[in-house]
């Protein structure tokens, strides 16, 4: 197989890029990854820098400034020995075997010179992107109007092979080293954007082909912090629109169509400076409300970046059930490091659109009589879905020569067990009813059964408890409570749990036995508040409100949402703490302090 090297330029990427450049050091065939540093922060550039003292095909190439996008492309073109070049935005994650692919599909097609993947969205639909068909007049107004659902052909839905496009995403452009040169690379003349459109139209003039390859899912992460008003970039991307239609196409369209264009182009900017002013006045101060799918990807990626690898469960498969959930997120991040083979389910089908050799997904849903596990056997399962789920299943995991079964129930066995509301009521008598079966069926088919019962999780973004907590310190700045708000706590991290998981899972004292798991610290609900400021970076505004109970009432039956009720004021005046010493006696459980990780704690990553 012909090498290929890497080559990311990034300016203030933040910690994304580790997740990025884990998934390419994954490629087989990489030559190097080269990672050409416009400015960034001291503490990523500190950290890539160890990173390349353990790894020799890790080059960091710095000191230089911010010299833009194309310039800083062809320098790091320099320090690539591969055969094959793949330039890549530091916010795309390449899934296993993409070098591979898009190498093969240049070699496979006469003419090939560069060669694409496919752009996903977080939730893994497929993007659109005008540009497939060349930047031209149509496609840019296409873009600028929102217009592309109907003037712009998609052929990638229905693909099934490498396919000839007019151009392809800077995202992932991948070529030969010697086409690169004799192209001289990109045209520096462009600072940003508008540098891949060029390219393209290049190799599009002297007879080349362009390939995008459907096998190949690139996933494009989201941007990092807040929406600023960044009028720099607008303009560069202005000034590079300018260009590249001048040096293209002065002598393809009459005098006053080009005048035309550049007009739409100015528009363009104007437009993109209202929306983005609007948006940033619009905004809560931190942004807190990231999408469901984008914390579902940033959890499971950040495995390439964050864990160190290991072999604990090498050479066995586990199934997680609930695996979109901020539990089985989790357990699956940590089974993956862990070197297992894992074989995730969720309800309805839902798949997180991160590609890794050891993690499948596969549709079921554990209410459907009709399951079926795909003929895999299976060492161990891991049930991170609701918990009434997993009993009628027992039989089928036994089938399936399963051996040892963890699963999740709650503290609210116990912290509910007193609840007025008959909703709260019903919880706990199906977990009672649950947690009894599972130990009658496991025992009946010789299953190996452990239970484990948190408390008020959190760490992924994805709770309904200390997130939306957050979510309404954050828009409203004050808070009610239903005073004095004494009643103790412990929140546990999510990702304690999983580790949880991996501990007990090699220890014979947790068989058959049932734990309760709850984090570092115990506080008061107002110190539980309070501390959510300060990660905030937020004065405490805190309101007893003695109305509070008969305003979720009311609130829950409104919003016809069952778990809004007047019980959740109610217990802020519990005592919701357990003991976990248990745990850490019979396997090592040691929970981190609430919010010890800052503000990932609550946006998730």
């Amino acid at each position: 197989m012909r090498s290929c090297g890497v080559v990311i330029v990034s300016y203030h990427t933040g910690p994304g890029l580790f997740v990025v450049a884990g998934s390419v050091l994954q490629q087989e065939g990489l030559s190097e990854l080269v990672i050409v540093d416009n400015g960034n922060p001291p503490d990523v550039l500190s950290k890539f820098q160890q990173m390349a003292l353990s790894e020799p095909r890790l080059r960091i190439v710095s000191g230089h400034g911010n010299i833009g996008y194309a310039r800083g492309c062809n320098l790091g073109a320099k320090y690539v020995s591969g055969d094959y070049l793949l330039m890549l935005s530091p916010r795309c994650l390449l899934p296993p075997n993409a070098l591979s692919e898009l190498v093969a599909a240049c070699e496979s097609m006469p003419d090939a010179i560069i060669a694409g993947g496919e752009l996903l969205n977080p939730d893994g639909s497929r993007m659109r992107l005008c540009y497939a068909q060349g930047l031209t007049a149509k496609t840019m107004l296409a873009e600028t109007f929102g217009l592309a659902r109907w003037l712009v052909r998609n052929r990638a839905e229905n693909a099934v092979g490498p396919y000839e496009v007019e151009a392809v995403s800077s995202a992932a452009i991948c070529l030969r080293k010697k086409d690169y040169a004799s192209l001289v690379g990109f045209d520096e003349g462009y600072f940003l954007d508008v540098a891949d459109s060029d390219l393209c139209m290049r190799v599009r003039t002297i007879g080349g082909r362009i390939l995008s390859v459907p096998s190949v899912a690139v996933v494009q992460l989201p941007k990092e912090g807040r929406r600023r008003i960044s009028r720099g970039r607008e303009w560069q991307r202005v000034k590079g629109l300018l260009r590249y239609f001048t040096k293209h196409f002065q002598r393809r369209y009459f005098p006053g169509f080009l005048l035309l264009i550049n007009a739409a182009i100015l528009l363009r900017f104007a437009m993109a400076m209202v929306v983005t002013t609007l948006r940033v006045w619009l905004a809560p101060r931190i942004k807190l409300n990231r999408d469901t799918p984008t914390k579902r990807l940033m959890v499971l990626a950040s495995v390439l970046a964050q864990l160190p690898q290991g072999r604990e469960l090498y050479g066995r498969t586990v199934l997680v059930t609930g695996g979109t959930g901020q539990v089985g997120l989790s357990v699956i991040r940590r089974l993956i490091a862990s070197g297992a083979a894992v074989l995730a389910m969720s309800r309805g089908g839902v798949q997180v659109p991160f590609a890794h050799e050891h993690l499948r997904w596969i549709k079921g849903d554990l209410t459907d009589q009709k399951l079926h596990l795909h003929g895999y056997l299976i060492d161990m399962a891991v049930h991170c879905a609701p918990l009434e789920h997993l009993p009628p299943t027992i039989d089928l995991l036994a089938d399936a020569e399963v051996k040892r079964v963890i699963a999740f129930s709650s503290t609210s066995i116990f912290g509910k067990a007193l609840s007025k509301n008959a909703h709260e009521k019903d919880v706990v008598e199906k977990l009672v009813v649950a947690e009894n079966e599972i130990a009658e069926r496991c025992n009946a088919r010789g299953i190996q059964w452990t239970i484990l019962r948190p408390t008020m999780i959190y760490g992924v973004g994805l709770d309904l408890g200390v997130t939306s907590l957050a979510k309404i310190i954050d828009r409203f700045a004050s808070f009610p409570i239903y005073p004095p708000a004494f009643g103790r706590r412990q929140p546990v991290h999510a990702d304690d749990l999983a580790i949880a998981v991996l501990q007990a899972a090699f220890s014979a004292e947790t068989i058959g036995k049932a734990y309760n798991l709850s984090g570092g610290d115990v506080m008061t609900y107002r110190q539980m508040l309070e501390r959510i400021y300060a990660t905030l970076g937020r004065k405490p505004v805190i309101r007893p409100t003695t109305l509070l109970p008969f305003m979720l009432d009311v609130a829950g039956k409104i919003s016809r949402k069952k778990h809004i009720n007047g019980e959740i004021a109610r217990r802020m005046n519990d005592d919701l703490m357990f003991f976990h010493d248990d745990a850490r006696r019979d396997f090592g459980f040691n929970p981190r302090g609430f919010l010890s990780g800052g503000l990932k704690d609550l946006e998730g990553y």
